[in-house]
């Protein structure tokens, strides 16, 4: 689920677990792509303002942080660790689209 994880890291993650496969592997792996809204501002006042919601709301489910990803780049990285089918499912959780990804390694 690496909707959750920040690009670099989620870069890393992705490289440590495709140079630990074998033939005959199996990976899923899930991205998301885009969403429905805009994505949260970066400002230290909107930092502030979720903050302060996650204070008085008590339900913080809403303020997770997203991370979208490039379908491109992904599949690069699959493509040349030797991932050659790859199934796409689309998922859509509460507008924010994305992919299940199930690849097989030759």
């Amino acid at each position: 689920m690496f909707q959750h994880i920040s690009h670099d890291e989620g870069r890393r993650q992705l490289e440590f677990a495709l140079s630990r496969t074998g033939p005959d592997c199996f990976l899923s792996l899930q991205i998301t792509l885009w969403r429905d809204g805009a994505a949260p501002k970066n400002s230290l006042l909107s930092h502030l303002r979720r903050r302060l919601d996650r204070l008085t709301d008590g339900d913080a489910a809403h303020l997770i942080r997203m991370y979208d990803y490039s379908l491109s780049e992904v599949m690069r990285r699959l493509t040349a660790a030797g991932f050659d089918h790859v199934v796409k499912r689309h998922t859509n959780h509460g507008g924010h689209h994305g992919g299940w990804l199930i690849a097989r390694r030759a």
